[in-house]
């Protein structure tokens, strides 16, 4: 009786943790898109607050990073973007890498510019 006891709680607790990973998953997502949604309306703040929701439930989200690395170049906060665009390029988003040499070595020509668009993660 204590192992069928046993052996259904396991299985109730694994069905259960399954269901949390994919509510996390579909959380994440809504973040990040609500993200997208509030850069493309020029509220970075706003922008920048759903990407840390969306990374603190999949910080490896590579499109994240670059896109609050994008609010925050945008938000006159480079070294905050050059970060993110680094951490997405070492996820291995090769779309951080034109940012990264416009607008992060010591002597990139956007070093001193302030971009005025934001561009899609593909």
């Amino acid at each position: 009786m204590k192992i069928t006891v046993l052996v259904v709680s396991i299985s109730i607790l694994m069905g259960l943790s399954g269901l949390m990973a994919q509510d996390n998953a579909t959380l994440y997502s809504t973040y990040f898109n609500d993200g997208v949604k509030k850069s493309g309306e020029q509220n970075f703040p706003e922008a920048i607050e759903l990407f840390n929701k969306a990374l603190s439930l999949k910080p490896d989200y590579a499109e994240a990073l670059f896109a609050r690395g994008q609010c925050y170049l945008l938000s006159n906060e480079r070294d905050k973007a050059c970060f993110d665009f680094e951490q997405s390029k070492k996820l291995g988003l090769k779309q951080s890498d034109g940012y990264i040499t416009k607008y992060c070595g010591k002597d990139s020509p956007g070093r001193t510019m302030k971009p005025s668009a934001i561009i899609q993660p593909k």
